[in-house]
């Protein structure tokens, strides 16, 4: 009996021992695979180099590469910097982490292809472009701030065409569709009326271009007047606020309510309409229109440089889809800097140029919406009181335009008859890109 014990003590140890053994192996494996990392590839500083041979090299480079000038590049560091927002690692230094974002985002560049350029593996290059995002969303109110309620310089300098009439405006605000990605049980909410999938966001900018309210996140199947309403109610943090007695211009796709200016329907408004028919206004309502289409031309503008500056906003971005939401808001916030560092007319330029050399990526232009292409949502209710009040304030306006324009033509019709240069008669907006000539201002 005492043998039988013996062995059968010996035998449990044994299966201890050897238990034992097991875990030990079976850790040291799971350190050296997960917790004791080495460099992915054998390039000892590579995207130290990669990066200062970005940031080092020409202006030029520079600006092709992540989109911003050394001068916006260096300037958003020491913006992050100051505020904690990004720390130098171990591996990898804040001017390497923002090259690695500022890449991916600038190009659409796939993981695989970042983590060969810059010599680390796809989990660090994914980890570290979702820290500089996130860095990057805590600028909003640093760089998306609120509209100013003193009447825009756009306006108070042109006061044959836009002042007195919109003194009270204060930008423009519309929707924009980006291309989504998402599973396919989820293909029919953010399936649009174009048959795409994507999200739809909204976005309000001020006449100098600078976005002062974005909105991601909404399905594509979603309207622009429905987002709307949803960000005039909402509470707290991305509630849209506007100024009392100030208002934004919008498309014929919104009410025409407290706050928000849209045309008249039914009316020729867009500017490419203007240009191809060289005609002058026949009404209130077209002259209302036509001066209301180059006032709100900004935003069309606007989104026409943040889809040319960053274009993994043109396709489908496999990232999840808070973080494609996230994206659109960082891209938007980049632009902001972007232009208080660059003038508007050079990054036009910039913008230009670059289309010139590699060709546009889409045949649209900025103002191309067409009529049928406003969405035509059933909620729209003009016939609410606030509405009514609303569109006597248009018709006030509106009559308020035709009658100086009316007098002004008459004025000028009178004073050419000796003049033999009728030029002076009409005006060239350099930045509506409107054809239609209306009748020059006065010297101021």
């Amino acid at each position: 009996m005492d043998i039988d014990h013996d062995e059968g003590d010996e035998s449990l140890e044994m299966t201890i021992i050897l238990a034992a053994i097991a875990v030990v192996i079976a850790v040291e494996r799971y350190k050296k695979l997960f917790l004791v990392k080495g460099p992915y590839y054998n390039l000892t500083l590579h995207g130290t180099a990669e990066t200062q041979l970005i940031i080092g090299a020409t202006e030029k480079a520079c600006r092709d590469m992540l989109r911003l000038r050394k001068r916006a590049f260096f300037s958003l560091i020491r913006l992050m910097w100051e505020r904690g927002l990004l720390c130098d690692s171990k591996t990898v230094q804040v001017e390497e982490q923002v090259v690695i974002f500022l890449h991916t985002i600038a190009h659409n560049v796939k993981n695989r292809v970042m983590a060969l350029r810059y010599g680390h593996s796809g989990e660090t290059i994914s980890r570290y472009f979702n820290i500089v995002l996130h860095a990057i969303l805590k600028l909003y109110p640093v760089l998306l701030k609120p509209p100013s309620t003193t009447t825009p310089q756009r306006i108070s300098k042109d006061r044959r065409r836009f002042y007195p009439y919109f003194k009270d405006c204060i930008g423009a605000i519309d929707g924009l569709h980006i291309p989504a990605w998402v599973t396919v049980d989820k293909h029919r909410r953010f399936r649009d009326r174009k048959g795409d999938i994507s999200q739809n966001i909204l976005a309000a900018c001020n006449f100098d271009m600078k976005f002062t309210y974005i909105l991601s996140g909404w399905e594509g199947s979603a309207s622009d007047a429905r987002i709307l309403d949803h960000a005039i109610h909402k509470e707290g943090a991305g509630k849209l606020v506007v100024p009392q007695g100030k208002f934004y211009l919008v498309d014929a796709g919104f009410a025409n309510q407290s706050g928000f200016l849209r045309p008249y329907r039914n009316v020729r408004y867009h500017l490419k309409e203007w240009n191809n028919s060289n005609l002058r206004p026949a009404d209130k309502k077209e002259l209302f229109n036509l001066r209301h289409s180059s006032l709100r031309n900004v935003i069309e503008r606007s989104f026409s440089h943040l889809k040319s500056r960053f274009k993994i906003l043109k396709t489908q971005a496999e990232y999840p889809f808070d973080t494609q939401a996230n994206i659109v808001i960082a891209c938007a916030i980049l632009h902001n800097h972007i232009l208080t560092q660059n003038s508007v007319e050079e990054e036009e330029a910039f913008l230009a140029q670059e289309d010139a050399t590699v060709g546009p990526s889409s045949s649209a232009q900025p103002n191309q919406r067409c009529e049928a292409d406003v969405e035509d949502d059933s909620d729209i209710d003009d016939e609410s009181m606030d509405n009514v009040d609303c569109n006597q304030f248009r018709e006030q306006l509106a009559d308020n335009m035709w009658d100086d324009y009316v007098a002004r033509v008459d004025d000028l019709v009178d004073d050419s008859v000796d003049d033999d240069d009728d030029d002076d008669m009409f005006d060239n907006p350099v930045n509506d890109a409107d054809m239609f000539v209306d009748p020059v201002s006065d010297e101021e």
